[in-house]
């Protein structure tokens, strides 16, 4: 089984934010190692490489799409 994991990512339909106070949005931004949130992009371009060839051997495996949560 191949799976990912998602973090906090911008998506036009559910932000992480909305309705939250700037300090609130800042503190959760900083709880990412990263320190900025995920694009739709970035966890599209991780499922795409389970479903690619270049994964057809991989088994068991966890691809963490999270930015360092």
């Amino acid at each position: 089984m191949r799976r990912s994991w998602l973090g906090k990512y911008h998506s036009p339909i559910s932000h992480p934010f909305k309705g939250l106070p700037k300090v609130v949005e800042q503190q959760m931004i900083n709880s990412v190692a990263m320190r900025r949130l995920g694009s739709l992009e970035e966890v599209a371009n991780g499922v795409a490489f389970l479903m690619s060839d270049e994964a057809s051997y991989m088994t068991g495996f966890n691809l963490e799409v999270t930015g360092g949560i």
